[in-house]
């Protein structure tokens, strides 16, 4: 009973779409505005970086909330549970009951899931990895490339987060395995999410 409710409540709080419902607030409707997407860079494109910050954070601590709940449910959480909350909340995002199952682009959700999970040192190093790769789009790249650089950012961030996994945070030994597994899977998913992007960037 506890797994499905999990999944249940994992899924409901993913899905809350802070974007669309705050743009909502403003009397905008966001999936008609820029790029369409629901997420922080829209949002801050269509209503300012007061309102684009405050999307960002609510979809970070929807996806740390994920997390969390495995604690209150169950009293010896395995990593898998951990793993099943974080995907089902990642999903929720992506693909949002209330929007028609459209969505995000997972990215914000899952940096919440990863901080429930990893060390503050591999979600630090992200950032970082996030943060250059858009200033050095934006001083180095061509105007269509800085023009999709938080996208940009967001797929090497995304890379990223693998290849350090991998080399600093355990990689494949027994205690990281599945984990790592899951970070993979991120990485793949918002590789999708951003298939528009990467066709604008090419």
């Amino acid at each position: 009973m506890e797994f499905v409710i999990l999944i249940i409540i994992s899924y409901l709080l993913g899905s809350i779409p802070f974007g669309y419902l705050i743009a909502k607030y403003n009397k905008v409707d966001i999936q008609k505005v820029g790029s369409g997407n629901i997420g922080a860079a829209n949002v801050t494109r269509a209503l300012g970086a007061k309102w684009g910050a405050l999307t960002l954070i609510l979809d970070v601590v929807k996806g740390f909330a994920a997390i969390s709940l495995v604690n209150l449910l169950f009293i010896e959480p395995k990593v898998g549970y951990y793993i099943l909350a974080g995907s089902f909340a990642i999903v929720g995002h992506f693909k949002s009951v209330w929007l028609n199952f459209k969505g995000g682009k997972v990215v914000a959700t899952s940096l919440g899931v990863l901080l429930g999970l990893t060390p503050d040192w591999f979600i630090i190093v992200i950032l970082l990895v996030f943060v250059i790769t858009i200033l050095l789009a934006k001083k180095f790249g061509s105007p269509k490339i800085a023009s999709q650089k938080v996208a940009l950012g967001s797929m090497i961030a995304a890379i990223s987060a693998v290849i350090v996994k991998i080399i600093f945070g355990g990689g494949f030994n027994q205690d990281n395995f599945e984990i790592t597994l899951f970070i993979i899977g991120i990485t793949i998913m918002i590789l999708i999410a951003h298939r528009e992007n990467i066709k604008k960037i090419i």
